[in-house]
């Protein structure tokens, strides 16, 4: 392999592990408890309606009880 290969390839390699760095310092702010910039809780969906939204929460489950008993 030539001396311009090597340099290349040792360059791409480089660039690639800081790509990855940087990449998995990202993931890591994103699952770290409280990025989202609501403290973390709740973070699911269903519990920020019921939290959120309790009436709408209450409607919805009143509806989904209503489909299930066919009324």
């Amino acid at each position: 392999m030539s001396a311009d290969a090597d340099s290349a390839l040792q360059t791409q390699s480089h660039d690639l592990q800081q790509r990855l760095f940087v990449q998995r310092r990202l993931i890591a702010a994103q699952l770290r408890p409280g990025s989202n910039g609501n403290g973390g809780f709740p973070r699911s969906v269903t519990m920020r309606l019921l939290l959120r939204h309790p009436r709408v929460a209450t409607r919805l489950f009143g509806e989904l009880l209503k489909l299930l008993r066919g009324r």
